[in-house]
C-alpha cells in the first residue's frame, strides 16, 4: 500500500475513494493517481457502491460501502487499508444493490435501496428493510434537509419512476411516473440515478433521457417532473458539479453537460476507450469516472468534459466513486 503524508496547516486531504469487483478498494490523495487494496472481510467480493458522511451515533466522519449482496461495512480513513473497515453486515436480503447515501440533517441518516427495499441507519444502528411497491431502486438522493427520492421504476414495468420520503427516510411514497412503457426488462440489465442541488432534482433513464422537477407534500404528481434532454441512449449516471454546471453519461461513453442548471443540455467530449461506465462524480473541479474495465477504469476531467484522461488501472472492474464531501 502506498505511503501518504499528511502536512500539518494546509487543511483536509481531499480523499477520493472508488470500489470495484474482487473486494477492491482505489484511493487517491491527489485526484491524480490511486493506490488499490482488497477489503478484508470477502463474504461478498462485489462492492458496488461507496459514499462519505458521518457515524449516526457519535457524529465522526465515516465512509460506508455496500456490496452487490448488500452487505455493508463503514470505515473512518481508507487510506489506512483494509484494517479500517469493519465486517461486512447484510442489511438487505436482496441482491444488486447500487443506492447509498447519507443525509446531513439533524443527527444525521444513511439510507440504504436495493430493489424494491430500503432500510436507513439512524442513532448508530439500521432498521428493518422496507418493501416498496415498485420496481428495482438504482439511485438515491437526498436535499440534505429530510427529503429523499429514489430513482426505480412501475413495478413489473419498464416505465421510469421516482419515489420520495419526506421523513427522513423513515416512510416513502409514490412522487412521479412517467406514462412510456421501455419494456419488462429495463430495470434488470439498466442504470439510473437521481441527484439533487440548489432546490433541484435531476434523474436520468436509459431510453428516455434527463428530467428535472420537485418534490413535496401530498399525493404523486405525474406533472411535477419533466424531460429536458430526450435520449434513446442508455442513459445512466447523473451528478452535480460547480455553479450551475450538471454533468450525465450514458453506457455508450457519451457525456452530456449543462450550465444552466439542467435547463439545456449539450454534448461534451466522449469517454476515451471501449469499457462501459459505471458511475460519476464531482468535487472540487474534478469529474471522476469509473468503468467495467480492468485497464484505465478511473477516468478524470478537470475542465467540465472537454477533455478526459485516464488516471488509474485497477486490473478488475470498478463499480463506484465518491470524494470525502457530504451530498448535497
Amino acid at each position: 500500500m502506498a505511503i501518504v503524508f499528511r502536512v500539518i496547516g494546509t487543511g483536509p486531504v481531499t480523499v477520493w475513494v472508488a470500489t470495484g469487483t474482487s473486494s477492491t478498494i482505489a484511493f487517491s490523495t491527489n485526484a491524480s493517481s490511486f493506490s488499490t487494496y482488497q477489503l478484508g472481510d470477502t463474504t461478498d467480493t462485489n462492492l458496488t457502491s461507496i459514499a462519505y458522511g458521518k457515524d449516526t451515533s457519535s457524529g465522526e466522519t465515516m465512509w460506508m460501502l455496500g456490496t452487490g449482496n448488500s452487505y455493508v461495512s463503514s470505515g473512518s480513513n481508507p487510506v489506512d487499508g483494509a484494517a479500517n473497515w469493519s465486517g461486512l453486515d447484510r442489511r438487505i436480503n436482496q441482491s444488486q444493490h447500487r443506492a447509498l447515501q447519507y443525509g446531513d440533517n439533524g443527527d444525521g441518516v444513511w439510507v440504504m435501496a436495493t430493489r424494491a427495499k430500503v432500510t436507513r441507519n439512524v442513532s448508530g444502528s439500521w432498521g428493518s428493510a422496507q418493501v416498496l411497491n415498485m420496481g428495482r431502486a438504482k439511485g438515491v438522493a437526498n436535499n440534505g434537509s429530510g427529503v429523499w427520492a429514489l430513482a426505480t421504476n412501475v413495478y413489473n414495468q419498464g416505465r421510469p419512476a421516482i419515489w420520495k420520503s419526506l421523513d427522513d427516510g423513515a416512510t416513502w411514497a409514490s412522487a412521479w411516473e412517467w406514462p412510456t412503457n421501455y419494456g419488462i426488462n429495463y430495470a434488470n440489465n439498466k442504470e439510473y440515478r437521481i441527484a439533487y442541488k440548489s432546490d433541484q432534482w435531476v434523474a436520468v433513464f436509459p431510453e428516455a433521457g434527463i428530467f428535472t422537477g420537485s418534490i413535496g407534500p401530498g399525493a404523486k404528481d405525474n406533472a411535477s417532473f419533466g424531460r429536458v434532454y430526450t435520449s434513446s441512449q442508455n442513459m445512466s449516471y447523473i451528478a452535480a458539479g460547480a455553479a450551475n454546471t450538471w454533468m450525465a453519461i450514458d453506457k455508450a461513453r457519451n457525456v452530456y453537460v449543462s450550465t444552466d442548471d439542467a435547463a439545456t443540455w449539450s454534448t461534451a467530449t466522449a469517454l476515451p476507450g471501449s469499457d462501459a461506465p459505471t458511475s460519476l462524480a464531482y468535487y472540487g473541479g474534478d469529474w471522476m469516472v469509473t468503468t467495467d474495465g480492468t485497464e484505465n477504469n478511473i477516468i478524470k476531467s478537470s475542465n467540465n468534459g472537454s477533455s478526459w484522461a485516464a488516471i488509474a488501472s485497477t486490473g478488475v472492474a470498478m463499480n463506484s466513486i465518491a470524494a470525502n464531501i457530504i451530498l448535497p
